[in-house]
């Protein structure tokens, strides 16, 4: 630093009006943070790591950088940013750059993302599977067991039974052994994985699987310890063999099953993994999207959409409050947070916005009903606040579902 003071401080004199001394003033204060807050070391490790290699990385094997990139933030975020926050951003990035990221799969994912390689020479058929240990809700027990044995299981039944076993295990009274049965994989593992998609190879809808599971898992567990009953020396009320004739027969009737839309189900596959992998929310209202967005809920994240700005996004969260004081005291505001690809972000609505939400009404006049509603897609209209920190609502048009919707 010492070799180009004398021309930081006749360029600083020179272009910026101020006094020799107030250049000696600033060039003091630089030299001081120097020596503890940016040396040598920190700008060796920056430049060499942090800038060249993982360009290198990402230039020459994208594939392995995205997929380390995205292990990185595994089980990271929190109710307000959700799953695995910042996974969807990288997903995002890698198809981009070409990449596919496929969803969970209890028959070819690991524990975390790995390169799959198709043909070993054509990097084009190259893609990165999601690992099992980034849903939501899944124990680590639960998915050593997946990664090791369910590939042999070539259905949903033949999963739910091999999740199941049992050992032998010593009396607590000295008295012996007996034969015990255990689980490997939970009620709310499989549910989890359903929501995931991590059963879809089995070709069968996930709201139909989410019905099946607990009375499955039940008659499996059944026949487990029916069969330990035997191995005990006892006899049953059903032998192994009868329950597992109720389990190859067990069918869910149709109306048992409740279909809520793609936008539920892709709610909950976000949810458990943070992304959205079989399909885009968004998808049925491109058009719409098209004509009336000016901005990306990541432009909004970052402020970076000018003075308005209107996006789309799926209404996650609504926190209702009573005003206390000012001129619209008594009046409820609202902080509302919507979803989008690669995000989330807050808007605050205040009384007058929010009270106009809530009543909106169609083109010829007639009140909307539930125009609030969790887990929906909107056009949201915003405008920066003062300090360009909080994007405030100044209007919102729900487009799922509705056939009177126009932004």
């Amino acid at each position: 630093m010492a070799k180009v003071k004398p021309q930081f401080i006749a360029g600083a004199v020179k272009h910026s009006g101020i006094t020799e001394a107030e250049a000696e003033h600033v060039w003091a204060n630089m030299e001081t943070f120097a020596r503890y807050g940016f040396n040598n070391a920190h700008a060796a490790a920056y430049g060499m790591i942090g800038t060249y290699q993982t360009a290198y990385l990402k230039a020459n094997h994208p594939h392995v950088f995205m997929t380390a990139l995205i292990n990185s933030e595994a089980g990271v975020g929190n109710r307000e940013d959700g799953y695995n926050a910042k996974c969807a951003e990288y997903v995002e990035e890698a198809a981009a750059m070409g990449i596919t990221v496929e969803p969970p799969c209890v028959k070819k994912s690991g524990a975390m993302c790995q390169v799959s390689c198709k043909s070993p020479t054509n990097r084009k058929e190259w893609t990165i599977r999601f690992g099992l240990s980034l849903v939501k809700r899944v124990g680590a027990s639960a998915v050593n067991w997946i990664v090791s044995e369910s590939k042999k299981a070539d259905s949903f039944k033949d999963f739910c039974l091999a999740s199941f076993s049992m050992e032998e295990v010593e009396n607590k009274d000295n008295s012996g052994k007996t034969w015990k049965s255990y689980t490997q994989v939970g009620k709310a593992d499989v549910e989890a994985l359903i929501h995931a998609g991590a059963f879809d190879v089995y070709g069968i809808d996930r709201e139909k699987l989410i019905v099946m599971a607990e009375p499955l898992l039940k008659l499996c567990g059944k026949y487990w310890a029916q069969t330990c009953m035997v191995k005990n020396g006892k006899k049953p009320r059903l032998t192994p063999e009868q329950v597992k004739s109720e389990i190859d027969a067990y069918a869910v009737e149709d109306d048992k099953v409740v279909y809520d839309g793609l936008e539920a189900r892709l709610q909950r596959e976000r949810e458990h993994t943070g992304c959205y992998f079989s399909d885009s929310p968004f998808a049925p209202y491109r058009d719409a999207i098209n004509q009336y967005q000016t901005c990306s809920i990541e432009d909004v994240q970052n402020n970076d959409y000018g003075k308005q700005g209107v996006f789309a996004g799926i209404l996650k969260h609504v926190r209702p409050v009573i005003i206390k004081n000012g001129r619209s005291k008594g009046e409820e505001m609202a902080f509302l947070s919507f979803a989008g690809i690669g995000g989330d972000v807050e808007v605050v609505a205040f009384s007058d916005a929010w009270w106009a939400a809530k009543n909106s009404k169609d083109t010829q006049g007639n009140p909307i009903p539930s125009p609030i509603e969790r887990g929906k897609v909107y056009l949201v209209a915003v405008s920066q606040d003062r300090n360009k920190k909080s994007a405030i609502l100044t209007g919102m048009t729900r487009l799922s579902n509705t056939g009177y919707a126009t932004a």
